[in-house]
């Protein structure tokens, strides 16, 4: 199961802002972001590198971007990378 969570930090330890759906002493996996303004603004700056993109141009980005996650969901890549 995949899902983004807010939490906040305060005195050594990261509290969810919400209730989470886990079982009491489960294991997860985080990958921690910072959600400051300068994140926010490359998040809007990139969306609008497709502005201006053809139809065709998005298609092949598409098939790109699905190539890759299979070949990294198949471990022939390092998803690291």
């Amino acid at each position: 199961m995949k899902h983004i969570i807010e939490a906040v930090y305060r005195g050594g330890v990261l509290r969810p802002t919400s209730t989470l759906n886990l079982k009491e002493g489960e294991t997860v996996r985080l990958a921690v972001l910072n959600d400051d303004p300068s994140s926010e603004q490359a998040r809007a700056l990139a969306g609008e590198v497709y502005n201006d993109l053809s139809r065709r141009d998005l298609a092949e980005i598409e098939q790109i971007a699905l190539m890759s996650r299979n070949l990294a969901d198949s471990g022939t890549i390092d998803r690291a990378e």
